[in-house]
C-alpha cells in the first residue's frame, strides 16, 4: 500500500503491468464515492478530496502537469529514470469514473483540463509516434518520442488498453482521435496479424504477439458506451479533430 493519504498504491507488485517496475503513486489509481449514507459519504468524500490533491502533487507536479511536448501524468512518483514515461492508460481512473457516472460534481477527481491535456499528449506520442500512427497506442513512450524499452510490456501495445483509451478519448470529446487510435489496433489484429477470432493480449511493432484469446479486449464495448453517453448529452457538439493519413512503417 502506498503510504500516501487518500491514494491506493501498488509498491511494485499489485498492478497489471507485472513486468514494469513501479513505486509510489501512479496515474491509473481511480477513486469513487459511496452514496446513500451521509456519514459514509462524508468519510469517503474527504478521502477522495485528499487523495485527488496528493495525486496531482505527486504525479502531476502540483496540478501543472509535466512540461514536455504536451502535458501528462508521470508514470509514478519515484523520480527514477523511467518515472516520466508517458503511459497510454494513465487516464484509466477517469475512464472508469465517467463510465460509472461518477465524473462530475462532488465525485469529480481529476481536473478535466488535465485529462484532456494528457489524452492529447498520449495521442501525439503513444499513438502517432508509434508505427506512424497505424498500430494503436504503445504502452510506454518517453517524453522525447522514443519507445520505452525498459521492459517487455512497456514496448507493447495491449489491445484492451488501446480500446479503453479510445473510449476515454470519446468520453472527453476527442472523438476523431479515439477512432483513429482504435482503428490502428483493429487493422493490426484483424488485417495484418490475421487474428480476428483469437485476439491477443499484446503485440509489438514488428508483428510479435502473445496471449491469444485474451479477455481485456472486451473493453471495446466501452467505446459503444461512451458514444451512447455522448448521444444522450445532445445537443452538445461532438468535437472533431482531423488526423493526417499515414501508412505503416516498412
Amino acid at each position: 500500500m502506498c503510504k500516501v493519504a487518500g491514494i491506493v498504491g501498488d509498491d511494485e507488485v499489485l498492478q497489471k503491468y507485472s513486468a514494469i517496475r513501479q513505486k509510489g503513486a501512479e496515474p491509473f489509481d481511480g477513486l469513487a464515492g459511496i452514496v446513500g449514507d451521509d456519514e459514509v459519504l462524508q468519510k469517503y468524500s474527504a478521502i477522495r478530496q485528499k487523495g485527488a490533491e496528493e495525486f496531482e502533487r505527486l504525479v502531476g507536479d502540483g496540478g501543472e502537469l509535466v512540461p514536455t511536448a504536451g502535458k501528462y501524468y508521470n508514470y509514478d512518483s519515484s523520480g527514477g529514470p523511467f518515472s516520466s514515461t508517458v503511459m497510454s492508460d494513465q487516464c484509466a481512473g477517469q475512464w472508469f469514473l465517467r463510465a460509472s457516472g461518477l465524473d462530475h460534481g462532488e465525485f469529480q477527481v481529476f481536473p478535466r483540463s488535465h485529462i484532456v491535456s494528457a489524452l492529447k499528449t498520449i495521442f501525439e506520442l503513444n499513438v502517432m509516434s508509434f508505427a506512424n500512427g497505424t498500430m494503436g497506442a504503445v504502452n510506454g513512450m518517453r517524453p522525447d518520442g522514443s519507445l520505452d524499452t525498459s521492459s517487455l510490456q512497456s514496448s507493447e501495445a495491449w489491445v484492451g488498453v488501446v480500446y479503453a483509451l479510445a473510449a476515454t478519448m470519446i468520453q472527453e470529446g476527442l472523438v476523431q482521435e479515439g477512432f483513429h487510435t482504435a482503428e490502428g489496433c483493429y487493422r493490426t489484429v484483424w488485417e495484418r496479424l490475421g487474428m480476428a477470432f483469437q485476439t491477443p493480449e499484446a503485440y509489438c511493432q514488428r508483428k510479435l504477439f502473445r496471449s491469444l484469446a485474451y479477455m481485456r479486449p472486451l473493453s471495446i464495448w466501452s467505446m459503444q458506451l461512451a458514444l451512447e453517453s455522448r448521444a444522450r448529452q445532445a445537443p452538445a457538439a461532438t468535437e472533431l479533430h482531423p488526423v493526417p493519413e499515414t501508412s505503416p512503417e516498412p
